[in-house]
């Protein structure tokens, strides 16, 4: 129905304290903002970040399809 109920990071291997940071923080965030419009990336893993913004997007194209 257009709401972003959960979002989860499946296995990865993410450098400790640097990408983790940004797989530990991104999900709550863009369900609070239901979607990733006003979700700033985490500062030192713009790749993680971009990355879970992305797979996030293409599973919302997904679903309203």
């Amino acid at each position: 129905n257009g709401t972003v109920t959960a979002v989860e990071v499946g296995e990865n291997s993410e450098t400790e304290s640097i990408g983790s940071k940004a797989v530990e923080q991104l999900p709550e965030a863009i369900v609070a903002a239901n979607g990733t419009a006003g979700v700033d990336a985490v500062s030192g893993a713009t790749i993680t970040s971009k990355a879970i913004f992305s797979a996030v997007e293409d599973a919302m194209a997904q679903a309203s399809a």
